[in-house]
């Protein structure tokens, strides 16, 4: 038989706090309520007698218990070794698959083919020239000289 749950033990705070009092009253008649007080705690402790057996029933005087004995009629120890195989262990024996029925591939090593030498044109066009300046000051513009190399030798310290 299962016994249903039972509800959590809810006991109400008291409150001590005064209502809000309106500036105007909106009756003629004031009404006070006081708010309700739990009178019935739970007791701090319980005592509950044990239950009483109502038939007669004969006790005894003492009940000794002990550990249980080793008895003497232990069965001997036994050493066994595990059986003999029945043939001796297999000898090694090397098998190799079968051959393949069709006969193995041609081998075949091919160079891959070089790219074709790219060599760029030779571009002598002269630029073209408006017919009309577009400003009064000629601009000549040189092309950029990389003035630094870089050293023939460098020297660095080992890190200390």
């Amino acid at each position: 038989m299962i016994e249903p749950e039972l509800p959590d033990k809810t006991v109400p705070l008291l409150s001590n706090t005064d209502p809000d009092v309106p500036d105007e009253p909106a009756f003629d008649v004031d009404t006070v309520t006081e708010p309700v007080v739990a009178l019935l705690l739970p007791p701090p402790t319980i005592d509950t007698e044990p239950p009483v057996c109502d038939a007669a029933v004969a006790e005894p005087a003492s009940i000794t218990t002990a550990p249980p004995v080793r008895t003497l009629d232990t069965p001997a120890e036994r050493n066994t070794d595990p059986p003999a195989p029945l043939e001796p262990d297999p000898t090694n024996t090397l098998m190799l698959p079968p051959d393949p029925l069709a006969a193995e591939p041609v081998r075949r090593a091919t160079k891959p083919e070089l790219p074709d030498a790219v060599v760029p044109l030779l571009n002598n066009n002269e630029p073209e020239v408006p017919n009309e300046a577009a400003f009064d000051v000629d601009t000549v513009t040189e092309p950029v000289v990389a003035l630094l190399l870089p050293p023939a030798m460098i020297d660095t310290d080992p890190p200390v």
